[in-house]
């Protein structure tokens, strides 16, 4: 089973006040991209993990996704993406494949994600795209590296395993910088 989890429980804690994921960037609410991806994505189940504004985000999701998703919240956001992260890998528990996707990366699209899951090779600990040798997002965890990911805490992100075993983790050459574009700060709502 592939199972993909879109990431939207962070505290956009450099904009001030507001949850980047509900800004508008490019005719639709930041998280619309993502969404889109997220119902591209060739799997067989996706969980969206909310944070604050639940209501909102699971609304924009519905509104850009074109598959059926299940939604679990973080409560606690604030004490790091680890929890979230765990939260949807509790839910993916049966899956051979996990796939990664982070609410703030708008360039992000179906025809990756089509591209990483065809190169799975089956004792791969991961997958990840790559441009000039530079990994990105998103990443496909293997059963094992989901469980390994799952025993994280705080505001810690599973690169450090997958670093650790980059010799088994399958590398996806790409051509776009989609990879590494996230939204972080305002002015990178100003591409």
């Amino acid at each position: 089973m592939k199972a993909a989890l879109l990431l939207a429980a962070g505290m956009s804690s450099r904009f001030p006040g507001t949850n980047k994921l509900l800004l508008e960037y490019r005719d639709r609410p930041l998280i619309g991209w993502a969404a889109e991806a997220f119902g591209l994505a060739p799997v067989d189940k996706r969980i969206l993990v909310t944070g604050r504004d639940r209501a909102l985000i699971t609304q924009a999701v519905a509104t850009y996704c074109a598959a059926p998703f299940d939604i679990l919240h973080n409560d606690a956001p604030e004490t790091g993406f680890a929890d979230s992260l765990k939260l949807g890998l509790g839910a993916t528990a049966t899956a051979n494949w996990t796939l990664l996707l982070h609410g703030d990366m708008p360039e992000i699209d179906g025809a990756l994600l089509q591209d990483l899951f065809a190169a799975a090779e089956p004792d791969a600990y991961a997958i990840v795209p790559s441009l000039a040798g530079a990994w990105g997002n998103p990443a496909i965890l293997s059963a094992e590296a989901a469980g390994d990911a799952a025993g994280l805490s705080g505001d810690r992100t599973p690169w450090p395993l997958l670093q650790a075993r980059r010799n088994e983790v399958a590398i996806v050459p790409v051509q776009s910088k989609a990879i590494f574009r996230d939204i972080d700060r305002p002015s990178d709502l100003h591409w």
